[in-house]
């Protein structure tokens, strides 16, 4: 099921605007805690903005489309695959972490961070995936609202080359990190957003 058309446009309603800290919308679970903590401590500004951006997004298309498993006690899942879903972009981050909650949710959170940049598989695997894959590219529509976009497509294309180059298996074949890469190698110059972006 899709959203109808201008549905993104009203969303950025539904989002309150303040200056407080995220905390102020973080879950109260113990995992929920931690993640917003790493992912606080960890990612580049823009990359924490926008990734509490998709969960926003996130969570009212959950509310839009029906999926009542994400607010009945799953939310925090919900919360910990959007504030985590560039993780990977991190030198801190790069090994398993481990919390008390059990691997069934454990692994739903993996896959849908794993395939947050997989259209038509995203979709089909499970709601959360569906969610974090619906709610990404809408933050990348332009939208400003409380968590400033912080030129969020230069740094993570940026901070995903960077990888790349660090360490090639982050850019595998067919990956959305291997575009970026591809295009950085055809203009290794260019100083504005990568083309593979």
């Amino acid at each position: 099921m899709c959203p109808p058309n201008g549905f993104a446009d009203r969303i950025v309603v539904a989002i309150p605007v303040s200056t407080s800290t995220p905390y102020d919308i973080v879950p109260f679970t113990e995992v929920s805690i931690a993640a917003n903590r790493i992912a606080s401590s960890a990612l580049r500004p823009s990359i924490l903005s926008h990734s509490i951006r998709v969960f926003l997004y996130a969570k009212t298309l959950a509310a839009h489309l029906g999926f009542a498993g994400i607010e009945e006690g799953k939310l925090d899942l919900l919360f910990t695959t959007c504030i985590l879903h560039d993780i990977g972009t991190t030198k801190e981050c790069d090994g398993p972490k481990h919390y008390s909650i059990s691997f069934e949710d454990a692994h739903k959170v993996w896959v849908a961070i794993a395939l947050h940049t997989s259209p038509g598989i995203a979709e089909r695997i499970s709601d959360l995936a569906k969610l974090v894959r619906k709610a990404m590219p809408i933050d990348f529509g332009g939208f400003e609202e409380r968590y400033p976009r912080l030129e969020i497509e230069k740094v993570l294309g940026d901070t995903a080359i960077e990888q790349a180059i660090r360490r090639s298996p982050k850019a595998s074949a067919a990956s959305w990190s291997n575009n970026l890469y591809q295009a950085y190698l055809a203009d290794p110059e260019s100083k504005g957003v990568n083309k593979g972006f």
